[in-house]
C-alpha cells in the first residue's frame, strides 16, 4: 500500500477545496507553484485541462496533485524505429497516423509531504485509471477509462532526478533516437515521455 492509499482521499481540485484546505505551496517548482496557485481553474474554464488531488485524511490538507488533459502521438513523420518503439503493442491492423493519449501534467507533492515516493503514487494511481482491468482500490466516482487511450504523456523536466523518477516507473521516451532537437542553450528543457498503457492489458 502507498502513502496516498493508505493516508489520502481524492477529490477534483476545486477552488471551495481549496479554501477548505488550505493554499497549497510547491517551493522546488516555482511554475507549478503558481499553476495550482493561480491558474489551474482558469486553464479548467478554458477546457484545457482539469485538476485533481489528493487530501490527507487526518491533516485535510492537500498533498499533492496533477493535472489531465487529452492529447495524441502522431507517428507519420517518424522514422520506422521510431514508430515501431511507439507502436509496440498495437496490432498492425490498428496502426494509424495517431494515436489517442491523455497529458498528465503539473505534477505536484507539495511542501512537507515529499520522501513517501508520492510522485510514484501518482503514477501509478494515473495508470490504473485508463487501463482495463486494472482499477484503483480508491473510492472514487470518476470513470476515466470511459475514454480510449493508448498512452500516458508527460513532458517531464529535463534534470536526471525527475527523469528518474518516470524511468522507475516504465516511462520511455517518445522518441527511440532520443534526439529531440536542442535549444539555443543546448539541451531542451523537457523531455517527451510516454507509457505505454498495453504493457498492462492482460
Amino acid at each position: 500500500m502507498g502513502y496516498l492509499e493508505d493516508n489520502c482521499v481524492f477529490y477534483k481540485m476545486t477552488p471551495d477545496l481549496v479554501s477548505k484546505c488550505g493554499e497549497v505551496s510547491c517551493s522546488l517548482d516555482p511554475a507549478i507553484d503558481e499553476f495550482f496557485r493561480k491558474e489551474y481553474y482558469l486553464y479548467e474554464k478554458a477546457h484545457m485541462c482539469v485538476s485533481y488531488c489528493f487530501v490527507h485524511k487526518k491533516d485535510k490538507k492537500i498533498v499533492a496533485a496533477f493535472a489531465l488533459s487529452m492529447s495524441s502521438i502522431t507517428v507519420r513523420d517518424m522514422d520506422n524505429r521510431e514508430r515501431r518503439h511507439v507502436e509496440n503493442g498495437i496490432p498492425y491492423t490498428k496502426h494509424k497516423s495517431q494515436y489517442p493519449a491523455i497529458l498528465l501534467g503539473q505534477l505536484a507533492v507539495f511542501d512537507g509531504y515529499r520522501g513517501h515516493d508520492i510522485g510514484g503514487d501518482i503514477l501509478d494511481f494515473v495508470k490504473a485509471l485508463f487501463a482495463e482491468p486494472y482499477s484503483p482500490s480508491y473510492e472514487i466516482d470518476y470513470r476515466f477509462n470511459n475514454v480510449g487511450c493508448c498512452y500516458i504523456l508527460v513532458d517531464s523536466l529535463n534534470k536526471e532526478k525527475v527523469l528518474k523518477l518516470y524511468a522507475d516507473n516504465g516511462f520511455q521516451p517518445v522518441y527511440a533516437n532520443n534526439d529531440e532537437p536542442e535549444g539555443e542553450q543546448g539541451a531542451p528543457p523537457t523531455k517527451a515521455l510516454l507509457f505505454n498503457l498495453a504493457r498492462l492489458k492482460v
